[in-house]
């Protein structure tokens, strides 16, 4: 009973099973170095329009200090009152004095984080800021010397929005996919060389194969410097020369084997051909010979008698 033939499928050929191999791990290798590079990428953004925001932040609070934090005999009037912190402050900040919001601006009192508003009424001239997760970055700075304005802890807050990160994070998107778009095009056409490269010696193979298939016992592969494929060439190389001493071999038994044949036919035949004129002539003889008398018959001729035996007559005397 005979065995059905396995199915081909697409992955049949080992041309194809290296492009597949080497395509998934190219595409495999882009994918993920593309999202880690979209990850770094889009911390370097967002900590870029933070450091923005919070440059602008720092800016606006030293302008506050040199200008709302006037000491006495300055030349200037000290601010004593807890609601003149906000006179020199942009109206979107929210001011907290001693924990308690005076002014509320862009930024809500609920929406403060409780450990870092304990940490900037403790510690003065601090900034902190903290990523909201709307797009927006919460600022905050402990004033320095907050005894000018009758309190122990000042805190300016202020809520910004990210600008330009949307934008620069989809530019990025775009020129990410397409860095990866293009390794693993790249690892597809490297795939083609590799696969190119492996399957020739086969080639070569099946083709040196076909011509001694044909009679041709002097085809062999070509030397190559690759170590595994040189070793490959090399066994089938000597595989060939066997095969060929082998054949040489058995060329040389056959010829001796006619010669052999021949010399016996040869022999045989000698005396044979010599045979057939002597039986040629016997039997042109035997015709003419006399038969053989019986017992109590007479001679039919004189040359009868004469030629009788006298172990015949001693036969027929008995």
């Amino acid at each position: 009973m005979t065995g059905s033939a396995p199915r081909r499928g697409p992955l049949a050929g080992l041309r194809n099973r290296i492009l597949a191999i080497i395509v998934i791990v190219t595409c495999l290798t882009a994918g993920i170095t593309g999202l880690a590079v979209g990850i770094v990428v889009r911390d370097w953004v967002y900590q870029d329009a933070q450091d923005a925001v919070l440059t602008t932040f720092r800016h606006d609070m030293e302008s506050f200090e040199r200008r709302g934090m006037l000491v006495p005999g300055s030349g200037g009037e000290p601010r004593g009152t807890r609601s003149a912190v906000g006179d020199y402050l942009p109206g979107n900040f929210t001011v907290d004095v001693d924990g308690a919001t005076v002014r509320q601006g862009a930024a809500r009192p609920q929406d403060l984080p409780a450990s870092m508003r304990r940490e900037l009424e403790r510690v003065p001239s601090l900034y902190r800021f903290q990523r909201l997760p709307d797009g927006k970055v919460l600022v905050a700075h402990s004033v320095p010397r907050p005894s000018i304005f009758d309190a122990e802890s000042v805190v300016v807050y202020d809520v910004q929005p990210l600008e330009d990160v949307r934008p620069r994070l989809n530019r990025l998107t775009v020129l990410v996919a397409v860095a990866v778009a293009g390794s693993a095009l790249l690892g597809i056409l490297v795939a083609l060389v590799v696969a190119r490269t492996v399957i020739r010696p086969l080639g070569r193979i099946q083709s040196v194969a076909a011509r001694v298939t044909d009679g041709d016992t002097e085809a062999r592969l070509p030397a190559t410097n690759v170590t595994e494929l040189r070793d490959l060439t090399d066994t089938f190389n000597a595989m060939l020369d066997r095969q060929h001493e082998s054949i040489e071999v058995l060329r040389h038994q056959d010829a001796r084997s006619r010669r052999f044949v021949g010399d016996v036919s040869h022999e045989l035949r000698s005396p044979l051909a010599a045979l057939v004129p002597s039986a040629e002539v016997l039997r042109e003889e035997a015709a003419t010979l006399p038969r053989t008398p019986t017992c109590g018959a007479p001679p039919s001729s004189s040359r009868a008698r004469s030629i009788r035996s006298p172990a015949s007559s001693t036969i027929c005397s008995r």
